[in-house]
């Protein structure tokens, strides 16, 4: 059975990715989803595992690009 991530370490990588980035505001799905990703890739892998990996990275992408989507509009 896959080991399941905990919400600490996702979140300690998250914060990482943050700081990484610079710190921006109101980005914590980007980072979020990230991290998430980055730590399922060296998780055991099974049919239904991956295919959870990929949805998630899916969804993240979509969710950074609306989040970047919306502050560039937001800033003109």
């Amino acid at each position: 059975m896959v080991n399941p991530l905990s919400h600490q370490e996702i979140q300690s990588r998250a914060y990482e990715i943050w700081e990484e980035r610079g710190r921006p505001w109101g980005t914590p799905e980007t980072d979020w989803f990230k991290a998430e990703a980055e730590l399922m890739v060296s998780q055991p892998k099974g049919a239904l595992s991956s295919v959870a990996r990929d949805m998630g990275a899916a969804i993240g992408t979509v969710v950074a690009f609306l989040t970047n989507t919306e502050t560039t509009r937001n800033s003109l």
